[in-house]
């Protein structure tokens, strides 16, 4: 129905979540971008166990390994 990336605005914007990055080339491509807030969580989660691993992390925030290491690019 064609209807997918208005939906998928529409919940981003909703969720107050920054926008979607859309690229087309050779490949279709989307991006969604990562809240600062989980960015701060895993920095002050960090401050007060500067030890701590990338798996306990995740633990903590419920997301992925995968999904810290991308925060930290942020």
């Amino acid at each position: 129905m064609g209807t997918g990336i208005n939906k998928m605005r529409k919940l981003i914007a909703e969720a107050e979540l920054p926008p979607i990055k859309f690229e087309f080339g050779t490949f279709f491509t989307i991006t969604f971008i990562r809240p600062k807030r989980t960015t701060q969580k895993i920095l002050n989660l960090i401050k007060e166990n500067p030890s701590i691993t990338r798996k306990r992390l995740s633990e903590l925030l419920g997301i992925t390994p995968d999904g810290i290491r991308n925060s930290e690019r942020n």
